[in-house]
C-alpha cells in the first residue's frame, strides 16, 4: 500500500502546488514562470545541482517575504508568493523518480497516512467551495461565510496550507533519502543555510528594534510596533527565533573551542533579543523552556561523567556565570528597543499566580480557549466529528463557529488560526 500511497500524495501534491502558484501570481506573472522553470529544470537535474540549489532555497524560506516587501510599493508580504522556492524544492524533492518512502520507520506509516489523507480531501474541499463548479471561481460576490472571500481565494487558501503539509513531508523524506548515512552533508546543505538565514533574520529584527521599525515591515506590523525581521510576520520569526536558539548550540558543539562558546553565547543572546522585538510570547516561552532543558541536560551530562571531565566543572561554573552576565546585557540592551514589548503586550497578566489568576485558569484560557478560537474549533468538531471542515478552512469559517461558541457583537472574532488547525 505504501507505493500506492506516495504515487496519490506525489500527483495531488503537484496538482496542488501548480494550482496555488496560479492563484497566488495572478499579478506576478513573473513569479509564477519562474517557480514553473524550476520545478521542471529541478525535477529534471536534482541530483546534479543539488548541493548548489537546496541551500539556496532553504535560505530563501526566511528570506524571501521580505524581499516581496522590499519589491512591493504597498509593503505586503504576499505568502502565497511562497511557490517561487516551494515548487522548486518540490521538484527537488521528486528528482529521483522513485514511489520508495524513505521515511524513518517510527515516523513513516502516520506520515505517510497523514500526508495520503490531505491528498485525497483537498480537491473534495476545494469542489465544495465552488458547488463543484469550477465556473464560479472568478466570481468575486459568491461566498459560502459570512467572512466573505470568493471560492478563488478560498480555493487559493485550501492549496496553500496543503501544499505546505505535503511538500514539507515529502522533503524531508527526499532528506533522510539523501542523508541518512551523510551527516556532514545534512550539517553543509541544509542546517548550515537555514542557520545563517535565521541569523540574518534576527539580525534585520535588531535594525528594525533599535534603528528603524518600518525596514522591510509590512504596515500593520509597524503600526503594531512588533519587529518580523526578514519573516514578514513576527509571530513567524517567533517560531524560527525559538527553534535556533537552542539549535545554533547544537551547531556550535561542532565548531571548535573558544569559537563554539563564542557561538553559542551570541546564538543565545541573538535569540532572546529577536523574541523580545518581535513581540512573541509563545516564542518567548519556547526559547525560555528550550534553553532551561538544555541547561538541565548539559548539567545531567556533566554529573554523570564529573570524573572523567577534569576541569570540566571549573567550566561549567564559568559558563554559569557568563550566562548571568549575557542575560544581564541583553536586559540591558533591551531597554533600548522601540518595540511593543512582551510585557506591554500583556504577558504579566496571563502567568498564573498574578491577580485572580490560578494555573488551571491561566492553562485553560491561554491553551484551550485560545480567547475564542479554541471554543470555535471545538464548535467544528462537534458539528463534523469525523471529516472535518477540511484544509484550509479554518481561516474562512472560524467566524461562523466563533458565533456558535458565543463570541458575536463586539466579541466577534477576527479570522485567524491560533494554533488549533490540528484541533
Amino acid at each position: 500500500m505504501l507505493k500506492p500511497a506516495r504515487a496519490v500524495v506525489v500527483v495531488s501534491t503537484v496538482l496542488a502546488a501548480f494550482v496555488e502558484t496560479y492563484f497566488a501570481t495572478q499579478y506576478h506573472p513573473y513569479v509564477f514562470w519562474t517557480a514553473v522553470t524550476g520545478f521542471i529544470a529541478l525535477l529534471a537535474t536534482g541530483e546534479r545541482v543539488r548541493r548548489v540549489a537546496l541551500p539556496a532555497l532553504l535560505a530563501a524560506a526566511y528570506v524571501m517575504p521580505a524581499v516581496f516587501i522590499a519589491s512591493n510599493e504597498a509593503k505586503q508580504a504576499d505568502f502565497g508568493l511562497d511557490m517561487v522556492w516551494v515548487l522548486p524544492l518540490l521538484g527537488l524533492a521528486l528528482s529521483n523518480g522513485s514511489l520508495e518512502w524513505s521515511l524513518p520507520r517510527t515516523w513513516a506509516r502516520p506520515l505517510i497516512w497523514w500526508s495520503a489523507l490531505v491528498a485525497v480531501v483537498w480537491p473534495i474541499v476545494f469542489l465544495r467551495e465552488t458547488d463543484f463548479s469550477l465556473g464560479v471561481l472568478a466570481m468575486e460576490r459568491v461566498s459560502n461565510t459570512s467572512r466573505g472571500g470568493s471560492p478563488w481565494e478560498i480555493g487559493q487558501n485550501i492549496t496553500y496550507f496543503v501544499t505546505l503539509h505535503n511538500a514539507g513531508i515529502l522533503a524531508v523524506d527526499a532528506f533522510c533519502r539523501w542523508y541518512s548515512v551523510d551527516r556532514i552533508g545534512l550539517f553543509r546543505d541544509v542546517l548550515r543555510p537555514l542557520l545563517i538565514a535565521a541569523a540574518l533574520a534576527a539580525l534585520v529584527s535588531f535594525y528594525q528594534g533599535f534603528v528603524d521599525l518600518s525596514f522591510l515591515n509590512q504596515g500593520f506590523w509597524t503600526y503594531m510596533l512588533r519587529a518580523p525581521g526578514t519573516l514578514g510576520d513576527p509571530n513567524k520569526l517567533g517560531s524560527v527565533v525559538s527553534f535556533w536558539t537552542v539549535g545554533a548550540v547544537a551547531f556550535a558543539m561542532r565548531v571548535r573551542r573558544p569559537w563554539s562558546l563564542v557561538m553559542s553565547a551570541c546564538a543565545i543572546g541573538a535569540g532572546m533579543v529577536a523574541v523580545w522585538v518581535c513581540g512573541s510570547r509563545t516564542g518567548l516561552a519556547a526559547v525560555g523552556i528550550s534553553l532551561a532543558i538544555a541547561a538541565l541536560e548539559g548539567t545531567r551530562y556533566w554529573w554523570r561523567n564529573r570524573s572523567t571531565l577534569g576541569m570540566a566543572g571549573s567550566r561549567v561554573g564559568m559558563m554559569a556565570a557568563g550566562a548571568v552576565l549575557l542575560l544581564a546585557v541583553v536586559v540591558g540592551i533591551l531597554q533600548g528597543a522601540t518595540t511593543h514589548t512582551i510585557v506591554q503586550r500583556g504577558t504579566l497578566g496571563y502567568v498564573p499566580f498574578i491577580g485572580d489568576r490560578t494555573i488551571a485558569n491561566s492553562a485553560n484560557e491561554l491553551l484551550w480557549e485560545r480567547f475564542g478560537y479554541g471554543l470555535a474549533a471545538i464548535e467544528m468538531i462537534k458539528e463534523h466529528p469525523i471529516s472535518g471542515i477540511g484544509p484550509g478552512m479554518f481561516h474562512w469559517l472560524v467566524i461562523d463557529y466563533g458565533r456558535d461558541a458565543g463570541y458575536s457583537g463586539d466579541r466577534l472574532l477576527v479570522s485567524d488560526n491560533a494554533q488549533n488547525w490540528f484541533r
